[in-house]
C-alpha cells in the first residue's frame, strides 16, 4: 500500500491548502503585463494604417508585404456552406479552393467526425449503464 500525503490543513490561502489560492478575477504579475503591453500596442495602430496607406500610395510593395505579412493570417477563409464532401471535390476541381485548402477542411471535418461518433458512443454506453443497473436492481 501506498503512504498518502497528510490532508492539508489551515486556513484558506496557506501554503498547501488547495481549498485557498488565488481569488476568481484575481490578476497575475505576467497576465498584468501582457495586458499593459497589449494595451500599448493598440496605440500604435492608426500609425501603421498610415504607414502602410504611404507604402502603397509610394509603391513599395516589399514594405507592404512586409506589413501585411505580420498582421493577416496566413491562409484565408474558405466557406462553401457545405459539409459534404462533394463540394469540397468540385471546389477543387473548378479552382476554388487550392489542395492545401481541402486538406485543411477535411482534417477540420474529420475531428468534427470524430467528435459526434465519440458523442454518439457515449450516450449509448450510458444507455448501457443504465440497463444494467437496472438489471442488478431487479
Amino acid at each position: 500500500m501506498m503512504p498518502t500525503a497528510p490532508a492539508a490543513t489551515g486556513k484558506p490561502g496557506e501554503r498547501g491548502n488547495k481549498a485557498g489560492g488565488r481569488k476568481p478575477g484575481s490578476v497575475g504579475a505576467k497576465t498584468k503585463f501582457s495586458n499593459e503591453l497589449h494595451d500599448e500596442l493598440k496605440a500604435f495602430v492608426p500609425l501603421a494604417k498610415t504607414s502602410l496607406q504611404i507604402h502603397l500610395e509610394n509603391g513599395n510593395w516589399r514594405a507592404v508585404e512586409f506589413v501585411l505579412s505580420r498582421f493577416l493570417p496566413v491562409g484565408r477563409l474558405v466557406d462553401l456552406g457545405s459539409t459534404d464532401a462533394m463540394a469540397y471535390a468540385d471546389a477543387l476541381a473548378t479552382g476554388q479552393i487550392t489542395f492545401d485548402e481541402l486538406n485543411k477542411a477535411a482534417s477540420g471535418l474529420k475531428i468534427v467526425a470524430d467528435t459526434d461518433a465519440i458523442a454518439g458512443l457515449i450516450v449509448r454506453l450510458e444507455e448501457l449503464e443504465t440497463l444494467l443497473l437496472e438489471r442488478r436492481s431487479v
